[in-house]
């Protein structure tokens, strides 16, 4: 399972991504971490997909951009819009 570490604003963003059955899907998570009152907080999103990614490159990239969607709070984690 393919695993991705990035920063954006402060915050850690962990993406792994996963092929479905016989690999000719993909699908994953992220974990977001960012540091609150001397403390890590951690939120973990498996998201629905709009329309399922058919590359590992395809997946992690909307994943990514879910990640800095919920930062920026323009999204609330449950689905990738991505079709």
């Amino acid at each position: 399972m393919p695993s991705y570490l990035s920063e954006y604003k402060g915050h850690r963003i962990h993406v792994q991504v996963y092929a479905g059955g016989q690999g000719a899907t993909w699908a994953g998570q992220i974990v977001i971490t960012s540091q609150e009152a001397d403390a890590d907080v951690d939120r973990r999103f498996v998201p629905q997909w709009r329309k399922t990614p058919q590359s590992e490159e395809s997946a992690h990239r909307g994943l990514l951009d879910l990640a800095h969607k919920v930062i920026d709070g323009e999204s609330d984690g449950h689905e990738v819009l991505n079709g």
